[in-house]
């Protein structure tokens, strides 16, 4: 899904595309990750079902950060969901936030983070990395641990990590409000 700005001329500064004659400004999230749940609802990815619940169906989503007017590019990475795919990396151009995401449930979920961080890496070196964790219900068995996914942003050199569920909108916000932000970070450099 991509957020376009729809009124005036646009020009593009960097990874921000600004709309002449207004203060709104884009930025670009990708979601990538395996998240493949356990009960595979409709065959949905936890990734998937987070982007659906967090857009809610519009195309285009708009948030205030900082008193400023920031309209959403949110693409969830599709393809195979055993490994990352070459394909995407032209998805990648001009990405503020990267989640890289895992399946609270799939310890292999959260094995192939490092894969898709190398891969955030090569294709958008400038880009801010958040690692997310989700669940697909609040309770649910756990894989991977809190130390776990310590012990990986700490390798990795992640400052931010995040976690929602699927079943808490909420935290949904949060963890999207949070990479938002530091999107819009990117942006001011």
């Amino acid at each position: 899904m991509k957020g376009t700005i729809k009124e005036g001329s646009t020009q593009r500064e960097g990874n921000t595309q600004r709309n002449m004659g207004s203060n709104s400004e884009t930025v670009k999230l990708v979601l990538v990750g395996n998240t493949t749940p356990s009960t595979n609802p409709k065959g949905k990815t936890l990734r998937t079902a987070l982007a659906n619940i967090f857009t809610n169906g519009n195309q285009i989503v708009k948030r205030s950060v900082g008193g400023r007017s920031v309209d959403i590019s949110l693409q969830d990475i599709g393809g195979q969901e055993t490994q990352t795919n070459k394909l995407n990396t032209q998805s990648y151009k001009d990405t503020d936030t990267f989640l890289l995401t895992f399946g609270y449930s799939s310890r292999t979920s959260f094995e192939g983070i490092k894969a898709w961080y190398s891969e955030a890496k090569r294709s958008a070196p400038n880009a801010t990395l958040v690692l997310l964790g989700i669940k697909e219900k609040a309770g649910e068995k756990e894989a991977v641990s809190s130390q776990d996914v310590q012990q990986l942003a700490k390798e990795l050199h992640i400052n931010t990590y995040a976690e929602c569920s699927l079943d808490n909108p909420q935290s949904i916000q949060k963890a999207f409000d949070k990479a938002i932000e530091l999107g819009t970070h990117n942006h001011q450099h």
